[in-house]
């Protein structure tokens, strides 16, 4: 019943993403749509370097910690921390160089909640709550196209501000959804975990496991980037355009598809791993 009603969610998911790149991409224009997609696109670069490492994580470790509470505390700092980071050659090109102090200043608060959405999600998919973590994509995906339309519709902003707002508020409200959820999972934990004795260590086994994780994370979305980059440069923006809803709306429909059979495995294996049930892994898989 639960994994059927996952799939009804993230089947639903799927068709509100493909909805809402199909409106956005009619109400734009291919040339303003595609204008957007490359700066969301190259801020998305930023965020799996600044929390992929995070994310990845605390799908290995969180699920056999003891004490929940801190490992949750110490993640959220550490995302944040390393998206600090990454504001300042957003503020330099966009602010300094270009003079768009308020695209700037959107781009970096959209920085900030793509990785704590991220860090959220993971904490939600290793607590177990792989149907939250589904629903709380529907969330952010239905109140990004209902805030989209009205900002574009009636508002006379620039078409990249309306939508990087929406993008804003929509992560906002599903990170509220899922701190809700994953705080009610939580345990304050009275024992020393056996790896994570320390903030220090913490960091360390993060960076260790996390880390290669992250860098390969990099590297997937500049390879799927530069060839926007490419077709911008010698096709125009209007090409661009079209040729971004169209790969956003086969990769983010496929992604959707599939992400209940991810979210709900990730976990299991972590735990499985750190009992060394090898026949589990092995059946899991």
């Amino acid at each position: 019943m639960t994994s059927s009603r996952s799939s009804r969610i993230a089947l639903s998911q799927a068709l509100m993403t493909a909805l809402s790149i199909l409106v956005l991409k009619r109400m734009l224009g291919a040339g303003e749509y595609g204008n957007f997609s490359i700066h969301y696109n190259g801020l998305l670069i930023f965020t799996a370097a600044s929390s992929g490492w995070v994310t990845q994580s605390l799908t290995r470790f969180f699920p056999v910690a003891t004490d929940k509470r801190k490992i949750a505390s110490l993640s959220i700092r550490y995302s944040t921390c390393t998206q600090m980071l990454f504001f300042l050659p957003v503020l330099l090109w966009f602010g300094w160089h270009e003079n768009q102090w308020a695209l700037a200043l959107l781009m970096c608060a959209t920085l900030w909640a793509s990785g704590l959405q991220f860090t959220y999600m993971a904490l939600a998919q290793s607590s177990f709550l792989s149907r939250k973590t589904i629903l709380s994509e529907t969330i952010r995906t239905v109140s990004y196209l209902l805030l989209a339309v009205l900002l574009v519709k009636y508002t006379g902003m620039q078409p990249v501000h309306a939508l990087f707002i929406s993008v804003l508020i929509s992560l906002l409200s599903s990170i509220f959804y899922l701190r809700i959820k994953v705080a009610s999972t939580m345990n304050e934990g009275h024992g020393a975990d056996e790896h994570l004795t320390s903030s220090r260590q913490t960091m360390k086994q993060f960076m260790t496991y996390g880390l290669p994780l992250s860098f390969w994370f990099v590297f997937a979305y500049l390879l799927s980037y530069l060839d926007k980059l490419m077709i911008l440069a010698h096709f125009g923006k209007d090409v661009q355009g079209n040729y971004q809803a169209l790969f956003d709306l086969i990769s983010r429909g496929f992604t959707m598809l599939i992400s209940p059979i991810l979210i709900t495995l990730m976990p299991l294996l972590s735990v499985a791993y750190q009992e060394n049930r090898k026949k589990e892994i092995k059946a899991l898989l």
